[in-house]
């Protein structure tokens, strides 16, 4: 028997492939939100942060062994609130 599919992957289903993630006061990961695009995503970081700006400088892993499809599909923002992570799922 299947589970049924949560509204959070219904949602990355039809369209909204960028998952953001965020720590909690304890420093444990927890879900914040689906978004259809990675300036969307940034925007939810931007409100929850308070920043009195238009833009986030975003970093992402490049490791040597890393496909370029890899590299960018995963962001990471550090905030004063909390370290923010912002990954593509797969279609």
């Amino acid at each position: 028997m299947t589970e049924p599919t949560s509204e959070r992957t219904r949602e990355t289903l039809t369209g909204n492939p960028w998952q953001l993630s965020c720590t909690n006061t304890v420093g444990e990961w927890i879900p914040a939100g689906t978004f259809r695009s990675l300036g969307d995503a940034a925007a939810e970081i931007i409100r929850r942060e308070a920043l009195p700006v238009m833009g986030i400088h975003l970093e992402a892993y490049a490791g040597s062994d890393a496909a370029d499809g890899e590299t960018l599909s995963y962001f990471e923002f550090k905030g004063s609130r909390a370290l923010y992570a912002i990954k593509r799922s797969v279609q």
